[in-house]
């Protein structure tokens, strides 16, 4: 019976400071910024746990924990570069070896466009490499700022972790095996939790480290003579016709 108790001392105290913690954490999120400026345009989702007036790119933690947190960034972009159709294959290869110089590597790729991964510090090198491929006639950047949820999964992964090694302890301090059968269960519980915001951090990091970029191909075929007649006649059929 003494150690039923102290088995729910135990979750209630490590679930209240894991909820009091994580609420600490949340901020709500800033507006988008332009970073690049022109028709190149870069956005940033801010959604930090606290930040200084002078518009710091160091986070920190709850007070209570004392320890700052680096920003950690998402980094996601998309690229149209308009090309001679028979170029696409070759372009799509050369895009491929960028990424892996970079130490980098190919998401995916189809026959008109390549999604790749670099880290994320070698972003601007890669979107270098897909400006030399043709005529971009857009590029769109997304930053998005993720250390409150960063900050928020470390203190829940830590309390878990105390959590778990508390429980052990006491399975091995049991006296009965209903005693010992009853804090097993709930350490199952808890590892498997732990488990699951382990993955979660894992796939966080990776996106942190690695910076995504797709890169789509058009082709850039002009109308010929004739062709600009047809053109000129659907523009004004619109025109008559369509409002927007």
């Amino acid at each position: 019976m003494r150690l039923s108790s102290i088995l729910v001392l135990v979750v209630l105290m490590v679930g209240c400071a894991s909820s009091g913690q994580s609420e600490m954490s949340g901020a709500p999120p800033a507006a988008g910024v332009n970073l690049y400026g022109g028709g190149h345009t870069e956005t940033m989702e801010v959604d930090t746990i606290a930040s200084s007036d002078r518009g710091s790119t160091r986070s920190t933690s709850p007070k209570s924990q004392g320890q700052p947190y680096e920003q950690k960034l998402v980094k996601n972009g998309t690229v149209t570069v308009e090309l001679d159709e028979d170029n696409f294959g070759r372009e799509i290869a050369r895009m491929k070896v960028a990424a892996e110089s970079l130490g980098g590597y190919v998401a995916s790729e189809s026959s008109q466009s390549v999604t790749l991964r670099v880290p994320a510090g070698r972003l601007e090198e890669l979107l270098a490499a897909a400006n030399q491929a043709g005529e971009v006639t857009e590029q769109n950047i997304r930053v998005q700022d993720v250390t409150a949820n960063y900050v928020d999964l470390k203190i829940r992964i830590d309390n878990l972790q105390r959590l778990r090694k508390r429980l052990q302890e006491l399975v091995e301090a049991g006296s009965t095996v209903q005693e010992i059968l009853e804090v097993e269960k709930e350490l199952a519980r808890v590892t498997r939790e732990l488990e699951q915001l382990e993955g979660q951090m894992r796939v966080l990091e990776n996106q942190v480290s690695y910076a995504t970029l797709t890169v789509y191909f058009q082709n850039d075929i002009s109308p010929g003579p004739i062709g600009w007649v047809f053109y000129g006649a659907y523009s004004a059929v619109k025109w008559l016709f369509v409002w927007d």
